[in-house]
């Protein structure tokens, strides 16, 4: 076995994709915390806990279009490796096409099913404040992932990293000035991120203005064009499914903490913080794995290519467990920068000792995760997040506890049981 196929030589090239790739997810769970940080320090725990409900609401709606991402980026490499310009730029209109429906669908929900919603009677009005002004950012959110999705299939890692810079960083910039400059609340913070996605938006139109001609929108849908979109919708079918259950699981898990009370709310709130620094960043080790694991095992051998991804999960997951390690070391002053409520912070600092073995369980998942993806297996994702939920269910109907502990538990049994499931799939899968 020559040295550039090695399993070392695959862990250099693992880490060449999945370095860039975490610092760039870092930064959208930074701008998701600079809206708890900001209105934590001017207000009491009722605005926190209602954006924190509403951005779970967001995040459930545009995380099941993921595959605006996921799917630019798959579709994009293979007509680039297949050297077919045509089929190239076709499937980007229909990345753009799909991205305008899906922003045009989440509004239309909104103005019908938003009124569904149930919403504690303490966080009324902060939490319509919130969505009434996030939404109009839709269709910005939807075309930042095919921009995404666009700069990681044409291998500029650069430009994905200072687009996620521009939307991210001015959000933060932008959140500070909507609260403690204007005095906007809720809503100046829901401005802030809209105006932030409009930025990646502008810059997405400069990465791509090369690649598209307006005679390329009538042309990709000339012929037979529904049957050349075939597999993609099945698999993108797959993908929202995917979502749909993960985000299930952790709205479960905030209403389950406001259950107890508003302050437990607002303390799973600014714990989701945490986990989502630590899920974004361990989830670029996924994009990685995506990258390199077909290459790795067509150019390794059996036993090699189970020592690559031994070692990949080896590091994933103590890299999991040193991320939640901070946050526990971090204690009582880390969480002073969200927020200077006391009981607030006595609860979440509470719940951050169990980060460490959640996270490493996260780091493990990601991996399975990529790995699925490299595989082309959508079925190993859904019954990873099945197997998930049944933990989490399991905690929820035999765990004696409540609240805020049992919101917690039932999200690690949710992390543990990706991992067991993914596991035996992927076992499946490569033998």
């Amino acid at each position: 076995m020559s040295e550039a196929s090695t399993p070392s030589s695959y862990i250099r090239r693992f880490w060449a994709l999945a370095i860039p790739a975490c610092f760039a997810g870092l930064l959208q769970p930074l701008a998701s915390f600079s809206d708890i940080a900001v209105l934590g320090q001017v207000s009491d725990a009722n605005p926190v806990a209602a954006v924190g409900l509403a951005s779970n609401y967001f995040d459930f709606a545009y995380l099941s279009f993921g595959f605006l991402r996921m799917g630019t980026t798959a579709w994009l490499v293979h007509w680039l490796a297949e050297e077919k310009g045509d089929r190239f730029r076709q499937e980007l209109v229909f990345a753009l096409v799909f991205a305008a429906v899906a922003a045009s669908t989440l509004v239309v929900v909104y103005l019908i099913g938003g009124s569904l919603v149930s919403v504690p009677a303490a966080l009324q009005i902060p939490f319509w404040e919130y969505t009434s002004v996030r939404i109009l950012g839709a269709g910005f959110a939807m075309l930042n992932l095919v921009v995404v999705g666009y700069t990681i299939a044409v291998e500029k890692g650069k430009m994905a990293l200072l687009h996620a810079l521009l939307v991210h960083g001015s959000n933060v910039i932008l959140n500070i000035v909507a609260v403690h400059v204007l005095d906007l609340g809720a809503q100046g913070v829901a401005g802030a991120t809209v105006l932030s996605q409009f930025v990646g938006v502008l810059f997405g139109v400069y990465l791509i203005r090369s690649e598209l001609a307006l005679s390329d929108f009538y042309r990709a849908f000339h012929g037979n064009w529904f049957a050349r979109m075939k597999g993609a919708i099945e698999l993108n079918a797959l993908l929202v499914l995917r979502t749909w259950l993960m985000q299930g699981v952790f709205l479960w898990a905030q209403y389950t903490a406001l259950a107890e009370d508003v302050v437990a709310g607002a303390a799973l709130t600014i714990w989701l913080r945490w986990l989502s620094f630590g899920s974004y960043f361990l989830d670029g080790l996924a994009h990685g794995v995506e990258g390199v694991a077909g290459q790795a095992r067509k150019g390794l051998s059996r036993s090699a290519f189970h020592t690559w991804i031994a070692k990949v999960h080896t590091l994933a997951g103590g890299l999991g467990l040193g991320l939640g390690l901070l946050v526990v070391v971090g204690g009582e002053p880390l969480h002073r920068f969200i927020t200077q409520d006391s009981v607030i912070i006595e609860k979440a600092v509470a719940a951050s000792y169990y980060l460490p073995l959640i996270l490493l369980a996260g780091g493990l998942a990601y991996v399975l995760d990529g790995l699925s993806v490299s595989l082309a297996s959508g079925v190993t994702l859904i019954w990873m997040v099945m197997g998930g939920a049944l933990g989490t269910f399991i905690v929820a109907q035999f765990f004696a506890a409540d609240g805020l502990l049992l919101a917690v538990v039932g999200l690690g049994a949710f992390m543990i049981g990706r991992v067991v499931v993914g596991v035996f799939w992927t076992r499946r899968l490569l033998e």
